[in-house]
């Protein structure tokens, strides 16, 4: 199992490289991973990666703000998928922001089933449906939720 760890500017070249290679995963630019550093942002912004031998074989990428968590992504490389890295790195942010926020949400496409499993698996719900919220393709994308707190 490979280490999950908080990210550190020097792992931002793999971490585009992994997301490049991820055909859902979204296309930023080496700025805004980047800016997960910025002394103003770090304390909302959660950047963790799971590391093999000092290659990054997967990240989740997510910001806490105002009682709310957003995993903005979640990426895993394709030849490493179902072996828990995926599910690994959400329980790392889980563990991060308890206590700290109320809720977590994400988006996820529709057809990205592995992902949603996985998301369920961790207590995710699904709370609604953006239309045409993904482009090249354009897909819908499920709104999901999990809460952090027992009256929510």
């Amino acid at each position: 199992m490979p280490q999950i760890r908080v990210a550190v500017p020097g792992d931002v070249h793999q971490i585009q490289e992994l997301a490049a290679e991820a055909p859902t995963a979204s296309r930023w630019s080496a700025d805004h991973y980047e800016s997960f550093f910025a002394p103003q942002l770090v304390q909302d912004s959660l950047l963790f990666v799971a590391d093999h031998n000092g290659t990054v074989i997967g990240f989740l990428a997510a910001r806490a703000v105002s009682g709310e968590c957003e995993i903005e992504s979640i990426v895993v490389r394709r030849s490493r998928q179902r072996e828990g890295t995926g599910s690994e790195l959400l329980k790392q942010l889980l563990s991060t922001v308890s206590g700290r926020v109320q809720r977590v949400f994400l988006e996820v496409r529709v057809s990205n089933q592995p992902a949603i499993r996985l998301y369920e698996s961790a207590g995710f719900s699904t709370v609604g449906r953006r239309k045409n919220y993904y482009q090249n393709p354009a897909e819908d994308a499920l709104v999901m939720k999990k809460s952090l707190v027992e009256l929510d």
